[in-house]
């Protein structure tokens, strides 16, 4: 009877402790999104940090240069050149986007990649590196077009060159032929160059400069162009017209500054027939056009060619006249018959 006692008051005895065991914490339910181990932060405090961060002290001071085969490193660097200009990490991160843009807008990088490190030792100092892959040097286009207003067809075939020489410049040759027997064929190339001084306080003057587009070069383009221009009347006066010239000058790229150019253009005349009127016989022989010319814009407009929305003043003057006369180059072609 004792040990049966004894039995019964065990297990009692082992419920009372398993009773007095303290019952295991409930776990946490995990948020969307946070991790183990993360830290939970409020957007008051996360945005006080960002600006915190934004205001930071911190300039350029050396740059590198990965994935150019053509463009040298120095050509790439000279277009990220007024990021060394800012002086906070906010001015810092608006210059590299706004160089990447300008840089972007050549036409002769398939991408482009930015990363500031900052300096390991020297604090507020950063190193900006560059990733960037070239597009192929060689493009060309072939078509068939029409004119609605002229009711024209015009084969047209072009063919360019960009950043072959690796200094950012284009190198293009077309030819067009129309169905009025007009034949054009010209080559041209334009260089990248930075704006004189004069032209880049201009240039902040007029407002071209602001905000991000501060930190960027000013930068024009030198370009020179040769054609050829051959047509035949036949259809309304059957008189043979060729006209052939060169022009150079150097665009600024800022609307209300314009471009400046200098044309030299040598026009023929000839292989007159009777039924040709006499106000255009009177044209035949020689002529020389040469001339200086200046153009600008206030304004934009969505389309240049068909405008729809926006409004633009242009405005042109031409100054002819400067440089040798067709009368002087006929006088040294009869002297030199007459020698």
């Amino acid at each position: 009877a004792a040990g049966e006692q004894r039995q019964q008051e065990a297990p009692a005895q082992g419920d009372r402790r398993d009773n007095s065991q303290e019952a295991p914490p409930a776990a946490e339910v995990p948020r969307p999104g946070v991790g183990p181990g993360e830290e939970v932060v409020s957007l008051r405090e996360f945005q006080s940090d960002v600006l915190r961060v934004l205001d930071v002290p911190c300039r350029v001071t050396a740059f590198e240069v990965e994935g150019n085969t053509r463009t040298p490193a120095s050509t790439i660097e000279s277009a990220f050149e007024g990021a060394e200009e800012a002086r906070t990490f906010e001015e810092v991160s608006r210059a590299l986007d706004a160089c990447v843009g300008a840089l972007e807008s050549q036409r002769v990088m398939r991408s482009v990649d930015v990363t500031a490190v900052p300096h390991p030792y020297n604090d507020g100092e950063a190193t900006v590196r560059i990733a960037v892959e070239e597009r192929r040097p060689l493009t060309y286009d072939v078509g068939v077009y029409t004119n609605a207003r002229t009711s024209q067809l015009t084969f047209e075939a072009r063919a360019g060159l960009a950043n072959a020489l690796g200094r950012f410049e284009h190198i293009q040759g077309a030819c067009e032929i129309a169905s009025d027997q007009t034949w054009t064929y010209a080559a041209g190339a334009r260089v990248p160059r930075k704006l004189p001084a004069f032209l880049a306080a201009a240039a902040v003057a007029t407002g071209r400069s602001g905000g991000a587009d501060a930190f960027v070069p000013h930068r024009g383009e030198a370009f020179a162009e040769v054609r050829r221009v051959s047509r035949r009347w036949e259809k309304y006066s059957s008189i043979n017209e060729v006209s052939q010239g060169v022009e150079f000058g150097f665009d600024s790229g800022v609307p209300t500054l314009g471009r400046a150019s200098y044309e030299l253009t040598w026009r023929e005349l000839g292989q007159a027939s009777l039924r040709t009127s006499s106000a255009v016989r009177r044209q035949a022989g020689h002529a020389i056009k040469s001339a200086v010319s200046w153009g600008a814009s206030l304004g934009s407009v969505d389309s240049e060619s068909c405008p729809r929305s926006g409004q633009q003043v242009k405005w042109n003057a031409t100054l002819c006249g400067v440089g040798p006369d067709a009368r002087m180059l006929r006088f040294a072609r009869l002297e030199a018959h007459a020698l």
